[in-house]
């Protein structure tokens, strides 16, 4: 089983700084493992990039719209919510859903007049505020609400150790060494600048796991716009 160490010792090598077999010093280690926690704790905020993906339940409180999510939050998750991305409540045997609206929409949407309460949210709404998330419902809970469960990712967990295994998804090793040889070449330059087959691979590594999760989200890749001529 890899070690973190393991990632890093390959980036170097991806860089031609050591050769297969040789061990990069301990200050070297220290100073790219800084390096590597930051890139992988920027992954954690690209949905397309989150593993760690939660279906949960939480119960509602009559006549209450407003909520906070996250480790310790009202709705409490146990853990930091990076983003919340649906929903359904059910009760019984009746069920509603949809997807998740900013706090300014579900303002807009929420002009209740009469008051009125419902045993089921019609609408959804959140930021991705930190460390908790606000979240409000619509129309307010009636008495013996539903359940709210909510779809959300949270951060992947930072490696602390170099000396840990590592447990990750297929495809996931191979991305993380080839993008952290990238993260450290403007320190560890050769002649002739990153080599074009290194920038591929640390593309096309990352590209496979995004596209893999983006298929399952249903999210399509954005096409890139006209291009503009010389003259117009």
């Amino acid at each position: 089983m890899s070690k973190w160490g393991d990632i890093i010792n390959e980036a170097f090598e991806d860089l031609g700084v050591i050769q297969p077999g040789e061990i990069i010093s301990p200050t070297m280690q220290a100073s790219a493992f800084l390096v590597f926690q930051q890139m992988y704790s920027s992954w954690a905020a690209e949905q397309t990039m989150a593993y760690l993906t939660v279906h949960k339940g939480f119960p509602l409180s009559p006549g209450t719209v407003a909520y906070t999510l996250g480790a310790g939050g009202s709705l409490n998750a146990g853990v930091r919510v990076v983003r919340v991305t649906g929903w359904t409540a059910s009760s019984g045997g009746f069920r509603n859903g949809g997807s998740i609206l900013s706090l300014e929409a579900i303002h807009a949407q929420a002009k209740d007049v009469i008051g009125r309460t419902s045993i089921l949210p019609e609408a959804v709404g959140c930021d991705g505020a930190f460390p908790l998330i606000n979240l409000e419902v619509f129309p307010a809970p009636a008495a013996n609400p539903g359940t709210l469960e909510l779809d959300y990712y949270t951060p992947l967990i930072a490696p602390v150790n170099v000396a840990d295994d590592i447990t990750l998804p297929e495809g996931w090793e191979e991305a993380l060494h080839f993008n952290l040889a990238i993260a450290l070449s403007p320190q560890y330059a050769r002649v002739g600048g990153v080599p074009p087959a290194l920038m591929a691979n640390a593309q096309n590594s990352k590209a496979v796991i995004v596209q893999r999760n983006a298929a399952i989200l249903g999210l399509q890749p954005q096409q890139p716009g006209p291009q503009s001529q010389p003259g117009q």
